[in-house]
């Protein structure tokens, strides 16, 4: 419209896709629905200004892409179902690694929160669930629940790209498949720099645990290979030279690691940072 700003056109164009279903990102990548109340809600966070970015997410994600189930169906058949053994592996992996053990922990795009509740269960980390959708939101408090970690588990609705947290005061980011579809990965990562305190980690990327585990989940998928083929595309549109750039732009010391069983990115802030 003649006279709006693009953001504004950006945010008019988002209210204006009519799709009757909308993922998580976490539940988007395997192919899961959500609801037409995710619309409304994310619509709502799109025309927040610091998050007009969701607009053009939302929309270039889901314009040409068709679901199979919904979120709970996801919950129950692929992330406590196909997945259900990665999720410890990883955080395990995390906490010896990365040696956090107490604190406030984020899960970022973290879906039904499996990772982070995972996290929870062998730590006494505080965690934060981040997903864009409230259907995953409900997931994560439903899971962590079920768990017995609720008292140390909540859930935000945010985005990568303007987290709403304080400066300095994560001392874990974690996030596993949600950066392939972040609208702008490097204010992500840069996002997920400023919100960590001097000696706080982040683990970023997408994997499976081992390269077992990940065969495993190959011959349960077998009969959809549709599946294994996003997948693969995902990791070469997103090679570890790419986030290697991206960090070296951002002026962030960390390693991109990448084997059979997935790419992490992975740095720690410096326990000293100047001012």
């Amino acid at each position: 419209m003649k006279g709006q700003s693009k953001k504004q056109e950006e945010a008019d164009d988002f209210g204006k896709v009519s799709f009757p279903k909308l993922p998580c990102p976490e539940c988007f990548r395997d192919g899961v629905q959500g609801t037409k109340k995710s619309w409304a809600s994310a619509q709502n966070l799109a025309r927040q200004p610091s998050r007009v970015v969701v607009v053009r997410a939302i929309t270039k994600r889901y314009k040409t892409m068709s679901y199979t189930m919904n979120a709970a169906e996801f919950n129950e058949k692929i992330m406590k179902g196909h997945f259900r053994k990665i999720y410890p592996v990883i955080a395990a992996q995390i906490v010896e690694r990365t040696g956090v053990r107490s604190g406030r922990c984020v899960d970022l795009g973290g879906g039904p929160g499996m990772l982070g509740v995972c996290l929870a269960k062998i730590t006494s980390l505080t965690v934060t669930v981040v997903d864009l959708m409230p259907e995953c939101v409900e997931l994560a408090r439903e899971n962590s629940a079920e768990a017995g970690v609720a008292e140390r588990v909540d859930v935000v609705q945010g985005v990568a790209e303007a987290l709403p947290f304080d400066d300095a005061s994560i001392d874990l980011v974690v996030s596993r498949g949600s950066i392939f579809f972040w609208e702008d990965q490097q204010k992500g990562l840069a996002e997920v720099y400023r919100v960590l305190r001097p000696g706080g980690w982040a683990w970023i990327g997408g994997g499976f645990g081992t390269a077992e585990l990940l065969r495993e989940i190959e011959a349960a998928k077998a009969d959809d290979p549709e599946w294994n083929r996003k997948r693969r595309e995902r990791m070469t549109q997103n090679p570890p030279e790419h986030f290697r750039a991206i960090l070296e732009r951002l002026g962030i010391d960390g390693v991109v690691e990448h084997q059979e069983a997935g790419t992490w990115i992975i740095f720690r802030k410096p326990a000293e940072v100047e001012a």
